[in-house]
């Protein structure tokens, strides 16, 4: 049989015997046969495994030569219920003594013997390959004293501190600016803003970068400079380098950093995926309910291109669902009290349906993963916030949008959405719904601006990495900018992400206001409302920024000033929100998009306005009181903090008197006993969310 037939005879619920003998006999030859690629051939073995209770029912002793053919495949973890002694050797042998709860297949195996010998290495495999599961690995065998991880997304950053937390009490996991070092064994965990905000004085043993491609200029990620400058800062000096993606192809050659780095690139997957082709009509909301229908119970995730189109997906799917396929109606009632009782979420997630996407309030995303993997949330509609490197027990994958925010998905996105379908040990086979054509195969290439200095890089990011990292070309190009510059070398270096000529432009016009008289932007402290606009305006009239939904300089001032004096978030909300149905999304949306802002992007904002007026005259403006204040969402203290460690803000605002403001590591352990006590300021449902998040 060809490796078509196969897939269709493993495909079968029910085998006799001789026909469950030879299916086996034909996949282990399918192994062997060189013409094979190796990706098919482990594709069939999966399979196999997938239908093993079958097909030892129809065989007894099956089981054994299943074991067989997955030791010399390298499926080391897929092995049991073995009495031989060569499996179980075999078997035991890819277990790490650090790590007795863990059985490495044999390309993880071969990849932790580079990294365990030393050696700074770039691997490109498969979504299910188990990556991350080599950084744990790899610190549990060398305990190196320092490690730097660095993550795409927030989603992301909570699913490696409750890993490594677990995993490893005894080091000290950091991942805000509050926390420091302590100890001997430190392991710093953040996004690339984060991590570049930071100051890591000591030596760093391990430097890690999850999601590595993002490197690449061309990719056009604004946050690529921030990445780029975090992997200039550290790699150099770090003792050994893991960087990791999928799918890559080919790295540009290494001309002029300093250190050896393999590229190992592998295809090896211990997951299989079938494709079902629904592109002939493209996105159709009827078929889409139709495939609902046909996974109910099973979890599925369904990809769209943004927020926006979350929402709309989940109210088609909510007008057309005949009976809910979940029952979340406390849950539903709680997001609509707490939140705003037409925010679609709420809706959305009494029928069973979550929405997970960047503007959802972490503490809720991260509720809603974990009901998702306990299948009490079966289906599970997301943007590429949820497919950026976090495991989920999906079994399905429904891409239904053929974009990424305004772009195209290209090769490389695709193979990574699809490549979230299955879960070793849970879903061996996973299922791809395609709503749209799959791009084109093409070979991708990455480019690491670092190995070659720089050379082509843009002015911003030249000023911003360190000045030891760029090629002799590069460096000309930095004096040049300082030349033209009348700011200080050190204020365009740390600003450089905002525009070095915006910067110049808003230089230019301070110095034109100051000299007019105009002093509307001067100001210390809390500020009041019009010189909180007239701050603003400085920077909406001249800095690069993500602007977070708010039109003008006007409107940031008078959200803020409407969080300021709310109280609470149902508060919040309520004031902008005036619409029905759908069209209500749209300022909902909009004040969730505004609070993330006000968690970085705008307090950041102010802080280079104000070193820019200052640059200009000494000691003019301090906008710090309010932008540490805006940061923190108006609660007191650092109270803000325990949102992002799974504590939502209407429990925070809830609790806050009786919280520990100033330390959140306290705080969280005050949140702690108050949950597993069962306070009597929590309800039942408020507590599960707190002892599920802080688990």
């Amino acid at each position: 049989m060809n490796v078509t037939q196969l897939r269709e005879t493993l495909a079968q619920t029910e085998f006799d015997a001789a026909s469950a003998f030879a299916i086996c006999r034909d996949v282990a030859l399918a192994w062997q046969d060189p013409k094979i690629p190796i990706a098919q051939s482990l594709d069939l073995i999966v399979r196999l495994v997938a239908q093993k209770q079958s097909l030892v029912q129809a065989v007894p002793n099956l089981g054994d030569m299943i074991n067989d053919i997955l030791r010399v495949a390298g499926l080391y973890p897929y092995i049991e219920n073995e009495t031989r002694w060569t499996n179980l050797l075999a078997a035991d042998a890819m277990r790490l003594p650090a790590l007795e709860d863990i059985t490495l297949h044999l390309e993880q195996m071969k990849v932790f013997g580079l990294l365990i010998s030393g050696k700074s290495l770039i691997l490109s495999a498969p979504t299910s390959f188990g990556k991350s599961l080599l950084v744990d690995a790899l610190i549990s065998s060398k305990r190196p004293p320092c490690v730097v991880i660095v993550v795409p997304t927030l989603a992301l950053l909570d699913e490696y501190r409750k890993r490594l937390r677990r995993r490893f009490p005894d080091y000290n996991i950091i991942t805000h600016d509050y926390q420091s070092p302590a100890g001997q064994l430190n392991i710093y965990v953040g996004t690339q803003e984060r991590i570049a905000t930071r100051e890591i004085t000591e030596r760093v043993n391990l430097f890690v970068i999850d999601e590595f491609y993002k490197l690449d200029l061309d990719r056009g990620d604004n946050r690529a400079l921030a990445l780029n400058s975090v992997m200039a800062q550290y790699a150099k000096a770090a003792d050994q380098i893991y960087l990791l993606g999928p799918s890559i192809d080919e790295i540009t050659p290494n001309t002029l950093f300093p250190k050896a780095v393999e590229f190992y690139s592998t295809t090896f997957s211990p997951v299989a995926a079938d494709i079902v082709d629904y592109t002939a009509n493209g996105p159709n909301i009827d078929e889409l309910i139709e495939v609902i229908e046909e996974t109910k119970g099973e979890p599925t995730l369904i990809y769209v291109r943004s927020p926006q189109s979350a929402a709309r997906l989940a109210t088609q799917i909510i007008e057309r669902l005949s009976d809910p396929i979940g029952d979340l109606d406390q849950l539903g009632d709680w997001l609509a009290d707490s939140f705003h009782e037409k925010w679609i979420l709420a809706n959305s997630i009494r029928k069973g349906i979550g929405i997970h996407h960047g503007r959802v309030p972490r503490s809720i995303g991260q509720y809603e993963i974990n009901l998702f993997n306990k299948s009490k949330i079966p289906i599970l509609i997301c943007t590429s916030t949820l497919i950026e490197g976090v495991n989920t027990a999906a079994k399905n994958v429904i891409i239904y949008d053929k974009y990424i925010s305004k772009k195209k998905l290209d090769r490389f996105t695709y193979d990574n959405i699809k490549g979230r379908a299955g879960r070793m040990f849970q879903h061996y086979i996973g299922r791809i719904f395609l709503f749209n054509p799959p791009p084109e195969p093409s070979t991708l290439g990455i480019d690491i601006p670092l190995f070659s200095g720089f050379e082509h890089a843009s002015d911003e990011m030249i000023m911003h990495v360190p000045i030891d990292s760029l090629s002799p070309r590069a460096k000309g190009k930095r004096e040049l900018l300082l030349r033209t510059s009348s700011l200080p070398a050190s204020l365009l270096q740390k600003w450089s992400r905002f525009g070095i000529e915006q910067l110049n432009s808003l230089r230019d016009e301070v110095e034109s206001r100051l000299s007019a008289k105009d002093d509307s932007f001067v100001w210390r402290g809390f500020g009041r409302y019009e010189e909180i606009e007239a701050a603003f305006l400085l920077a909406w009239n001249n800095l690069e920024f993500e602007k977070h939904g708010m039109f003008s300089a006007e409107q940031a001032a008078y959200f803020s000033n409407s969080l300021r004096s709310a109280g609470n978030l149902s508060t919040f909300f309520a004031r902008f929100v005036r619409s029905e149905g759908l069209a209500a999304q749209e300022p909902i949306d909009r004040c969730f998009n505004f609070l993330r802002g006000a968690e970085f992007t705008f307090p950041e904002v102010l802080k280079a306005v104000e070193d820019v007026v200052n640059s200009v005259r000494e000691d003019l403006v301090d906008y710090s009181f309010f932008a540490r204040a805006l940061q923190n969402w108006f609660l007191p203290g650092n109270l803000r903090t325990l949102e992002e460690f799974g504590i939502p803000l209407p429990l925070i605002q809830k609790l806050n008197r009786r919280l520990p403001e100033e330390n959140p590591d306290e705080a969280l352990e005050v949140v702690r006993q108050m949950a597993s006590n069962g306070d009597a300021d929590l309800s039942p449902l408020e507590i599960d969310i707190l002892n599920t998040n802080l688990s």
